[in-house]
């Protein structure tokens, strides 16, 4: 047998056996590798998430004042579009960022995207509507007859299941129908945790609670079912969750942070040491005096408007014209009282209580004799140095001041001037002696549906608010930190506002935000949405929800912040980056291994919405505190608020 060239063989078979299995080392060391370094990857994508949160808590949990110094919450790019994590990355590795997005919603419609959060507070809390359907029993069902898609029957569902009592509603549905289910269980009967419970009660379904937005991206991808929500008449209609609350709440506190004083304190002493110091005298005067001796009614207002008693000293003597017209004569004596007023006695009990820190505003009241410390008595006759004229008067030589003086209050308001005094006041004023004010609406931010819910509000003034508010912003103005700003622009009157005061505010403490972190190449994410409850101290994060398994949501040029401002039916084409605007609703379209994105458009493409966007200003805003502006043992939850009874699921 020749065996001539075995050899060579053999080592041709070994040296190849040998590389094989350098080979196979090498590729498996190497996909080891790239297995740790995206592992690592994930667990600094996820420490990234947590820095999102954490930068949400941080702005939470600042004061009123503070968020307007930082760029506002709503709509502020320079701190929540693709902020940057990780300036020297290591190993060359791509840097880490996170943008925060919230929904922008005009008409009834997602109208695009901007770089903030969400106030809770802008949307209707169910609590709210609860009270008000037991104060007038028709109200809640109206109320949430406002949101698209909602019948009698759902919306008396809600209620039952919200409500403490097992009593059916006459459309609705209590345990005697939830028991009869293949799996049987119980209404809460409490306001849940969760919107998500309402997908228990009946009639709600995920399409009218969530709508098409299957991935969670405030817009309706073209993969995404276009079906129209029931009852709505519009596949575009917003869903409820953007609509409602439970968690909406908001601190009771000052602009700076400082807890509001109590309008109907016991102490009266105290409450008007307090008010002088944080308003001023007046005000604080007149606060004890309404306190004690209530608002002059309309027939004791006129009879003090018609007297023809007071006489005033020389000085102020008048002529036949002012002699002859008694609401001169009236408004000479108010004027004159005003300037005489006396001191407000502390040992006469408080009688009356606050509703509503409007109560004093365009008011009078009568102080009695025995607070001005016994009447006055005035010469009326002339010095020797004068002569009486027939334009004098002619009386006796003393007269003695009325009994009971009318003292106005400094607090006036119309619909051609606000009082700016009126403004501090409300600042440092409540009719609680609570830290924590749950269910207000905030009327700068909600959506029309939300705002016409409000009972006792018209709807020609919710279209008017909608219409002439000022969108939320660093340079917003004071005149819009309250709600008196209806009445300094006429939309409602001062009953009017009274009457609804309890239900609307201009602030929140409870904000939404939906994170998501990214490296630069957008290959490794995560992406949460969270609600954080900053009334208490530290904030609490209330709500947690997972979307990474929706994907990414957003395309690149949306986290980026670069989307180009449509202007003139065109793009800037200049070559630069562009200064981070909010995008619209076509720049949303066509996200990575969306459908959309591999068509290369969307029928939703040409449908441009006009983008929400804001004029940054040049300054640079001062970095974040490091300790909150207000006390942090003030803020502390109510005993009841976050006691939440569990679902019950009656025995077999």
């Amino acid at each position: 047998m020749n065996r001539r060239g075995i050899a060579l063989f053999v080592v041709v078979v070994i040296v190849a056996l040998l590389a094989l299995a350098g080979y196979a080392f090498v590729a498996l060391t190497s996909s080891e590798l790239n297995t740790a370094r995206q592992h690592g990857r994930d667990i600094q994508i996820q420490y990234a998430v947590q820095s999102g949160i954490s930068l949400v808590e941080v702005t939470a949990m600042q004061s009123e004042l503070e968020r307007r110094r930082l760029g506002g919450t709503y709509d502020n790019p320079r701190l929540f579009c693709a902020a940057s994590l990780s300036d020297n990355p290591l190993d060359g590795q791509s840097q880490t960022h996170l943008t925060i997005v919230a929904p922008h919603i005009e008409n009834g419609r997602f109208a695009g995207i901007r770089y903030g959060l969400v106030n809770e507070s802008a949307k209707l809390h169910l609590a709210k509507v609860l009270e008000w359907e037991n104060a007038a029993p028709g109200n809640g069902v109206k109320a949430l007859q406002r949101l698209p898609g909602m019948t009698v029957q759902i919306a008396e569902a809600i209620l039952d299941w919200i409500d403490a009592d097992n009593r059916q509603r006459t459309s609705g549905a209590e345990a005697a129908y939830y028991t009869r289910q293949r799996l049987p269980y119980r209404p809460r009967n409490a306001v849940p945790a969760t919107l998500e419970e309402f997908l228990l009660v009946r009639g709600v379904t995920r399409q009218l609670m969530f709508g098409n937005d299957e991935n969670f991206n405030f817009v309706n991808d073209s993969y995404e079912t276009f079906s129209t929500p029931q009852n709505s008449g519009e596949s575009s209609a917003v869903a409820w969750s953007h609509l409602l609350t439970v968690v909406g709440a908001e601190r009771d506190a000052n602009p700076e942070g400082r807890v509001r004083i109590d309008l109907n304190e016991s102490n009266l002493e105290f409450l008007h040491s307090q008010l002088k110091s944080r308003v001023n005298a007046e005000v604080a005067d007149f606060v004890i005096w309404y306190r004690q001796y209530g608002a002059m009614t309309p027939q004791e207002d006129d009879a003090s408007s018609t007297s023809s008693t007071t006489v005033t000293p020389p000085s102020n003597r008048r002529s036949r014209s002012a002699r002859t017209n008694p609401q001169r004569t009236s408004q000479t004596n108010r004027t004159r009282n005003s300037a005489a007023k006396p001191k407000p006695d502390f040992q006469t009990p408080a009688r009356f209580r606050f509703e509503t820190p409007l109560d004093i505003v365009n008011i009078s009241v009568s102080i009695p004799a025995a607070s001005t410390n016994s009447a006055t008595t005035l010469s009326t006759s002339p010095p020797p140095s004068t002569s009486a004229t027939d334009s004098e008067i002619t009386t006796p030589a003393t007269a003695e001041v009325p009994a009971n003086q009318a003292i106005e209050s400094p607090l006036i308001v119309n619909a051609s001037s606000l009082n700016s005094t009126l403004l501090t006041y409300l600042d440092e004023v409540s009719t609680s002696s609570g830290t924590t004010i749950i269910g207000r609406i905030n009327i700068n931010e909600a959506p029309f549906e939300v705002v016409a819910a409000i009972p006792g509000l018209p709807q020609n003034a919710a279209r008017q608010i909608v219409d002439r508010r000022e969108r939320p912003a660093n340079g917003m103005r004071d005149v819009y930190r309250h709600p008196t700003w209806l009445l300094a622009f006429d939309v409602i009157d001062l009953a009017t506002l009274k009457t609804i005061w309890q239900d609307i505010t201009c602030g929140g403490d409870v904000f939404r935000a939906q994170i998501v972190s990214f490296y630069e190449d957008t290959g490794t994410f995560s992406r949460v949405e969270t609600a954080i409850d900053a009334t208490v101290y530290p904030p609490q994060q209330v709500e947690h929800r997972d979307l990474s398994s929706y994907g990414i949501g957003f395309h690149d040029r949306v986290l980026f912040g670069n989307t180009p401002r449509l202007e003139n039916n065109a793009f800037r084409t200049d070559g630069g980056l562009m200064q981070p605007t909010a995008p619209t609703l076509a720049d949303t379209l066509g996200a990575p291994g969306s459908i959309a994105d591999m068509n290369g458009a969307s029928n939703l493409t040409d449908q441009l919405i006009t983008p929400y966007s804001q004029t940054l200003p040049q300054e640079s805003f001062p970095p974040l505190p490091q300790e909150p502006s207000f006390q942090p043992q003030l803020f502390q939850p109510s005993a009841d608020s976050s006691a939440v009874p569990p679902l019950e699921i009656p025995p077999e």
